[in-house]
C-alpha cells in the first residue's frame, strides 16, 4: 500500500510528496497544484517503483485530498475564502486611480522598479544616489526632483560598508548635505533571501518599524537561490512574495539587477528583455537600465552611460549620463559629479567623440607616416630627391604627399643639392641635422 505524505521544502513555494510502499520510499518535490507535475511525479515514481504507472495513476486526486486537508489544518480547520476585490466595469471606469510619482516622471509609487545593467555600469552609485534623494527629498542625479522625501531602506551584499559609506559621502557633498543630518535612510550590508518565510517576516518588520516608503535590494540575485533561475513559475512566485509583501506595506520595491552577458556589447540602450533570469521583465511594472556609450578608459574614473526609464503608468525616457567620480588616491577624495544628457545632446556629444576620434587617428597615421620618411631618409645619409623617398616609403602616393608637406613646413626636411657619379645635380631633400638623432 503506498501512503501519501506532504510537507514544505525549505519554504520554498514546492511541496515534498512522499510516496510509501511497505519499506520502500519515494521523495520528490513539486507544486501540486500543477496537474502536469503531479503526473511527472507519479512516472518518476512508478519506475522507482517498478510498477506500471497507471497503478499509481489514482494516487493523484489522493495527493490533492492531503495537500488540501493540511492546508486546511494549517488554517485552524477552516478554508479562508479568497478576496478577489472584484469590481464591475461601471465601478472601475468611476474610480479616480491617481499615481503618484515619488520621482518625477521616473519613479511611480507602489510599482516595483528595476534597476538593471552589466557589471561596473555604476548600478548600486546611481542606486545609492536615488536612495539618498528620495530621503532628502533633493533631485535624483542632480535633474530629476524628488516630490518630498520618504523613509528608505538600502540593503546591498555586495560592496561592503565601507565602500557604501564612501559613495554616500561623496553623493551628499555633491547634493551639498551633511549626510549626519540625514535620519530616515538605513543601509544594510545584508541583502535577505526572498524565498524563505522568516527572511519575509524580518522585512516586514523592517518596513514595520521604520516606516519605510522605498526598498532597494542589491542585488537581487544574492537573495536568491539562482538553482531555478529559468523557471518562469518558481521565479515569479518568489518575485511576487516579496512584491505583494512590500505592496501590502505601501512600500516600494526596487531590485537591482544584472543583463545578459553580450547584450550590452554594442554601446547602445540595453531593452527589457536583456535583464538576466526569468521573471524580472514580467515583474517589473516599471525599470532604470544602465548601458555604457562608450568603453571605460581605465584609470580616468570617467564614465559615460545611456539610462533608459520606463513604467506601466506611461512614464520613460532616454538620457545620457556622464559621471566623473575619479580614482583612488591617498588624501585625495574622490567626486560625484553627474551630468544628465537630453537625447539631442546625446547625438551632439557622440558626434563630437567621433570626430575627435577620427582626427585623433588621423593625427596617428600622419606621425607614423612623418617617421617613416624621416627613418628612410636618416638611413640614405645623403640628400635624396622626392620621388626616391617616396618610391621607398610603404604609405603610398597620397599619404607620403601629406607628411613630407608638414616635414618641409617644419623645416624637419630642408632642400639639398643631389649629386650623381656622373656630376650631374639636381633638387633633392636631407633630414635637417639635429633631427638625425
Amino acid at each position: 500500500m503506498i501512503e501519501v505524505f506532504t510537507g514544505l521544502k525549505n519554504g520554498k513555494p514546492q511541496r515534498l510528496i512522499v510516496l510509501r510502499n511497505g519499506e520502500d520510499e519515494y521523495r520528490d518535490s513539486i507544486d501540486v497544484n500543477s496537474g502536469f507535475q503531479r503526473e511527472q511525479l507519479l512516472q518518476r515514481a512508478a519506475l522507482h517503483f517498478d510498477v506500471p504507472v497507471a497503478e499509481l495513476q489514482v494516487l493523484d486526486a489522493e495527493i490533492v485530498k492531503v495537500a488540501d486537508a493540511e492546508d486546511q489544518k494549517a488554517d485552524g480547520g477552516e478554508r479562508k475564502t479568497l478576496d478577489y476585490k472584484l469590481r464591475t466595469c461601471a465601478d472601475l471606469v468611476a474610480t479616480q486611480f491617481d499615481i503618484r510619482f515619488l520621482i518625477d516622471g521616473i519613479m511611480a509609487a507602489g510599482q516595483p522598479l528595476v534597476i538593471a545593467g552589466p557589471q561596473k555600469a555604476l548600478k548600486t552609485s546611481i542606486a545609492l544616489d536615488m536612495a539618498f534623494s528620495l530621503a532628502t527629498a533633493g533631485h535624483f542625479l542632480g535633474r530629476f526632483k524628488v516630490a518630498e522625501p520618504v523613509a528608505v531602506g538600502f540593503m546591498s551584499g555586495e560592496s561592503g560598508l565601507p565602500t557604501l559609506a564612501e559613495t554616500v559621502r561623496r553623493i551628499a557633498r555633491a547634493a551639498g548635505h551633511d549626510p549626519a543630518g540625514v535620519r530616515n535612510l538605513i543601509i544594510s550590508d545584508r541583502v535577505p533571501q526572498i524565498g524563505s518565510p522568516d527572511h519575509l517576516k524580518a522585512i516586514d518588520a523592517v518596513i514595520l518599524e521604520h516606516a519605510l516608503e522605498v526598498l532597494f535590494i542589491d542585488p537581487v540575485f544574492m537573495a536568491m537561490d539562482g538553482a531555478e533561475a529559468g523557471n518562469l513559475f518558481i521565479q515569479g512566485q518568489l518575485l511576487r512574495r516579496v512584491s505583494e509583501l512590500c505592496q501590502e506595506r505601501g512600500c516600494t520595491l526596487i531590485l537591482l539587477h544584472h543583463v545578459k552577458k553580450g547584450s550590452a556589447n554594442d554601446f547602445q540602450p540595453v531593452e527589457l528583455s536583456a535583464i538576466s533570469w526569468s521573471g524580472f521583465a514580467e515583474m517589473a511594472r516599471q525599470w532604470l537600465l544602465l548601458s555604457r556609450r562608450e568603453a571605460y578608459e581605465p584609470g580616468s574614473g570617467n564614465h559615460r552611460l545611456h539610462l533608459s526609464v520606463g513604467g506601466s503608468a506611461g512614464h520613460g525616457g532616454l538620457w545620457g549620463l556622464d559621471v566623473a567620480e575619479g580614482i583612488y588616491q591617498q588624501g585625495t577624495d574622490r567626486q560625484w559629479n553627474v551630468t544628465v544628457l537630453d537625447s539631442t545632446e546625446i547625438k551632439t556629444a557622440t558626434s563630437g567623440k567621433k570626430e575627435a576620434d577620427r582626427e585623433a587617428r588621423k593625427q596617428e597615421v600622419l606621425a607614423s607616416d612623418r617617421r617613416e620618411i624621416v627613418d628612410i631618409a636618416v638611413k640614405l645619409k645623403s640628400p635624396e630627391s622626392k620621388t626616391a623617398l617616396r618610391e621607398r616609403c610603404q604609405c603610398g602616393h597620397a599619404r607620403f604627399g601629406r607628411a613630407f608637406a608638414t616635414l618641409v613646413a617644419d623645416d624637419t626636411l630642408q632642400e639639398a643639392t643631389v649629386t650623381k657619379t656622373n656630376g650631374q645635380t639636381y633638387e633633392g631633400w636631407k633630414v635637417r641635422d639635429d633631427q638625425e638623432n
